[in-house]
Protein backbone atom coordinates (compact mmCIF):
# COMPACT_ATOMS: atom_id res chain seq x y z
CA UNK A 1 0.00 0.00 0.00
CA UNK A 2 1.50 3.33 -1.02
CA UNK A 3 0.31 5.84 1.53
CA UNK A 4 1.50 8.00 4.37
CA UNK A 5 1.01 6.51 7.80
CA UNK A 6 1.12 8.25 11.13
CA UNK A 7 1.77 5.43 13.56
CA UNK A 8 4.89 3.73 12.22
CA UNK A 9 3.01 0.73 10.85
CA UNK A 10 0.06 -0.27 8.73
CA UNK A 11 -1.93 -3.49 8.58
CA UNK A 12 -4.64 -4.43 6.10
CA UNK A 13 -6.86 -7.45 5.55
CA UNK A 14 -8.58 -9.97 7.78
CA UNK A 15 -5.96 -9.80 10.53
CA UNK A 16 -5.87 -6.02 10.77
CA UNK A 17 -7.05 -5.87 14.38
CA UNK A 18 -4.82 -8.62 15.77
CA UNK A 19 -1.80 -7.33 13.88
CA UNK A 20 -2.62 -3.74 14.78
CA UNK A 21 -2.79 -4.51 18.49
CA UNK A 22 0.60 -6.25 18.36
CA UNK A 23 2.16 -3.47 16.27
CA UNK A 24 0.86 -0.93 18.79
CA UNK A 25 2.30 -2.90 21.70
CA UNK A 26 5.67 -3.05 19.96
CA UNK A 27 5.73 0.57 18.79
CA UNK A 28 4.57 1.95 22.14
CA UNK A 29 7.74 0.55 23.75
CA UNK A 30 9.78 2.97 21.61
CA UNK A 31 10.41 6.57 22.53
CA UNK A 32 9.27 9.29 20.16
CA UNK A 33 12.88 9.89 19.10
CA UNK A 34 13.36 6.17 18.36
CA UNK A 35 10.21 6.08 16.25
CA UNK A 36 11.16 9.23 14.33
CA UNK A 37 14.77 8.27 13.68
CA UNK A 38 13.87 4.76 12.54
CA UNK A 39 14.81 1.42 13.94
CA UNK A 40 16.98 -1.50 13.08
CA UNK A 41 15.68 -3.43 10.03
CA UNK A 42 16.09 -6.83 11.72
CA UNK A 43 14.12 -5.54 14.72
CA UNK A 44 11.45 -4.29 12.29
CA UNK A 45 11.22 -7.71 10.63
CA UNK A 46 10.93 -9.35 14.06
CA UNK A 47 8.06 -6.97 14.89
CA UNK A 48 6.40 -7.71 11.54
CA UNK A 49 6.47 -11.46 12.15
CA UNK A 50 5.28 -11.06 15.75
CA UNK A 51 2.27 -9.10 14.52
CA UNK A 52 1.61 -11.70 11.82
CA UNK A 53 1.64 -14.49 14.40
CA UNK A 54 -0.78 -12.50 16.57
CA UNK A 55 -3.12 -12.12 13.59
CA UNK A 56 -2.84 -15.90 12.90
CA UNK A 57 -3.68 -16.61 16.53
CA UNK A 58 -6.80 -14.46 16.73
CA UNK A 59 -8.38 -14.55 13.27
CA UNK A 60 -9.16 -17.80 11.48
CA UNK A 61 -9.17 -16.11 8.06
CA UNK A 62 -5.45 -15.39 8.42
CA UNK A 63 -2.95 -18.10 7.61
CA UNK A 64 -1.08 -19.90 4.90
CA UNK A 65 2.10 -18.76 3.26
CA UNK A 66 3.23 -15.17 3.38
CA UNK A 67 4.05 -12.92 0.45
CA UNK A 68 6.32 -10.20 1.75
CA UNK A 69 8.28 -7.47 0.06
CA UNK A 70 11.00 -5.59 1.91
CA UNK A 71 11.65 -2.06 0.63
CA UNK A 72 14.83 -0.29 1.73
CA UNK A 73 14.78 3.31 0.56
CA UNK A 74 18.41 3.85 1.56
CA UNK A 75 19.75 1.54 -1.17
CA UNK A 76 20.96 2.99 -4.48
CA UNK A 77 19.65 0.50 -7.05
CA UNK A 78 16.13 -0.81 -7.58
CA UNK A 79 17.31 -4.41 -7.18
CA UNK A 80 18.69 -3.60 -3.73
CA UNK A 81 15.71 -1.47 -2.63
CA UNK A 82 12.95 -3.92 -3.57
CA UNK A 83 13.44 -7.43 -2.16
CA UNK A 84 10.73 -10.09 -2.37
CA UNK A 85 11.02 -12.71 0.35
CA UNK A 86 10.58 -16.35 -0.66
CA UNK A 87 8.19 -18.83 0.94
CA UNK A 88 11.06 -20.66 2.63
CA UNK A 89 12.45 -17.41 4.07
CA UNK A 90 9.10 -16.34 5.50
CA UNK A 91 8.25 -19.81 6.86
CA UNK A 92 11.62 -20.15 8.59
CA UNK A 93 11.31 -16.59 9.93
CA UNK A 94 7.86 -17.31 11.37
CA UNK A 95 9.23 -20.43 13.05
CA UNK A 96 12.17 -18.49 14.50
CA UNK A 97 9.91 -15.78 15.91
CA UNK A 98 7.44 -18.32 17.28
CA UNK A 99 10.28 -20.12 19.05
CA UNK A 100 11.52 -16.78 20.41
CA UNK A 101 8.01 -15.92 21.65
CA UNK A 102 7.96 -19.22 23.58
CA UNK A 103 11.46 -18.58 24.97
CA UNK A 104 12.91 -21.59 23.14
CA UNK A 105 15.65 -19.43 21.62
CA UNK A 106 17.26 -16.27 22.94
CA UNK A 107 16.66 -12.81 21.52
CA UNK A 108 20.27 -12.81 20.32
CA UNK A 109 19.77 -16.09 18.46
CA UNK A 110 16.48 -14.90 16.93
CA UNK A 111 18.10 -11.63 15.83
CA UNK A 112 21.18 -13.24 14.27
CA UNK A 113 19.23 -15.98 12.49
CA UNK A 114 16.61 -13.56 11.14
CA UNK A 115 19.40 -11.34 9.90
CA UNK A 116 21.05 -14.36 8.23
CA UNK A 117 17.91 -15.63 6.50
CA UNK A 118 16.37 -12.29 5.43
CA UNK A 119 19.23 -9.86 4.88
CA UNK A 120 22.32 -12.00 4.34
CA UNK A 121 20.55 -14.66 2.23
CA UNK A 122 22.42 -17.45 4.02
CA UNK A 123 21.39 -20.96 3.01
CA UNK A 124 18.15 -21.97 4.73
CA UNK A 125 19.45 -25.41 5.69
CA UNK A 126 22.44 -24.00 7.60
CA UNK A 127 20.18 -21.48 9.37
CA UNK A 128 17.74 -24.27 10.30
CA UNK A 129 20.61 -26.34 11.71
CA UNK A 130 21.79 -23.42 13.88
CA UNK A 131 18.18 -22.80 14.92
CA UNK A 132 17.70 -26.38 16.14
CA UNK A 133 21.19 -26.56 17.70
CA UNK A 134 20.66 -23.35 19.69
CA UNK A 135 17.20 -24.25 20.96
CA UNK A 136 16.83 -24.41 24.75
CA UNK A 137 14.51 -27.44 24.52
CA UNK A 138 14.57 -29.44 21.29
CA UNK A 139 11.56 -31.60 22.25
CA UNK A 140 9.36 -28.55 22.92
CA UNK A 141 10.60 -26.88 19.75
CA UNK A 142 9.73 -29.99 17.74
CA UNK A 143 6.21 -30.00 19.20
CA UNK A 144 5.75 -26.26 18.65
CA UNK A 145 6.78 -26.48 15.01
CA UNK A 146 4.39 -29.41 14.48
CA UNK A 147 1.46 -27.32 15.75
CA UNK A 148 1.11 -28.41 19.37
CA UNK A 149 -0.02 -25.79 21.86
CA UNK A 150 2.53 -25.11 24.57
CA UNK A 151 2.28 -23.14 27.78
CA UNK A 152 1.63 -20.21 28.52
CA UNK A 153 -1.84 -21.54 27.78
CA UNK A 154 -3.49 -21.85 31.21
CA UNK A 155 -3.85 -25.21 32.87
CA UNK A 156 -7.44 -26.42 33.25
CA UNK A 157 -8.86 -25.77 36.71
CA UNK A 158 -8.48 -28.60 39.18
CA UNK A 159 -11.52 -30.57 40.32
CA UNK A 160 -13.15 -29.33 43.52
CA UNK A 161 -12.45 -31.46 46.57
CA UNK A 162 -16.01 -31.19 47.90
CA UNK A 163 -19.24 -32.09 46.21
CA UNK A 164 -21.28 -29.40 44.59
CA UNK A 165 -24.89 -29.14 45.79
CA UNK A 166 -25.86 -29.69 42.15
CA UNK A 167 -24.14 -33.07 41.93
CA UNK A 168 -26.12 -36.24 42.58
CA UNK A 169 -26.56 -36.80 46.28
CA UNK A 170 -25.86 -33.18 47.16
CA UNK A 171 -28.33 -30.91 48.88
CA UNK A 172 -29.63 -28.05 46.84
Amino acid sequence: VCSLISGGFEAIGAGIYGAGIEFSRIMNRLTLDQRRSGFDPVWGILALFQSTLKAYEHFHEVGGGLNLVYIDGSKKSKDQRFVELTDSQTQLSLELVKAFNYDLISVETAYLLLKAVIFEKIDRKSVEKQFIDQSRDKKKLNKLLRGYKLPPYPEPPSQPKTRSPLQKGGKA
